[in-house]
């Protein structure tokens, strides 16, 4: 898919981690914030890894505005809003994990949808994730802990070989 869309929000292939969902509590942004940022301080990301957050909020703004409150000073952490078409298929196409940090949910749409691009998944221990993911075809961290995520964050941003891998099988359990 075409790279040149990234360049509106000055991302390059494989240089961010991706999240998708609607910006409400329950989705568990703030502990992918939190995690990003901490790893950030400590220089444990490769340079300029970036994260991308894709979603509006569901009459949260408050939620939304804290969201960003907590990002302030991290140029890397990037929001654009509510994004579909080739826009998000470019999103998805290039980003080297995608995160699903979400407390409590069903099935995701949005996870199902990075799998199948053969996106590396990290994704909260909640039982609908642990579905999605079964058969090693993604990472899991204990759900609202910000040190679990961090630590799988830190590992597969690193690993990027790594992470493709797992990708390669999500792809596959998505397409079966």
């Amino acid at each position: 898919s075409d790279t040149t869309l990234l360049h509106e929000w000055g991302l390059k292939p494989e240089r961010y981690i991706l999240s998708v969902s609607r910006l409400v509590r329950h989705k568990g942004i703030h502990y992918l914030i939190k995690a990003f940022r901490e790893l950030e301080e400590k220089s444990k990301l490769p340079n300029n890894m970036k994260l991308v957050i894709v979603g509006g909020p569901a009459n949260t703004e408050e939620y939304l505005d804290y969201l960003k409150a907590m990002s302030i000073g991290s140029p890397n952490i990037v929001f654009v809003g509510e994004q579909s078409g080739r826009k998000l298929e470019a999103l998805f196409s290039h980003a080297a994990i995608f995160v699903q940090p979400s407390e409590d949910e069903g099935l995701s749409l949005a996870l199902l949808e990075a799998m199948a691009y053969g996106v590396l998944p990290i994704v909260s221990n909640i039982p609908a994730n642990m579905e999605a993911i079964q058969g090693e075809t993604g990472v899991w961290f204990e759900n609202k802990s910000v040190e679990g995520l961090r630590e799988k964050l830190a590992f597969y941003a690193n690993r990027l070989e790594e992470a493709k891998t797992i990708g390669a099988r999500a792809k596959q359990r998505a397409e079966d």
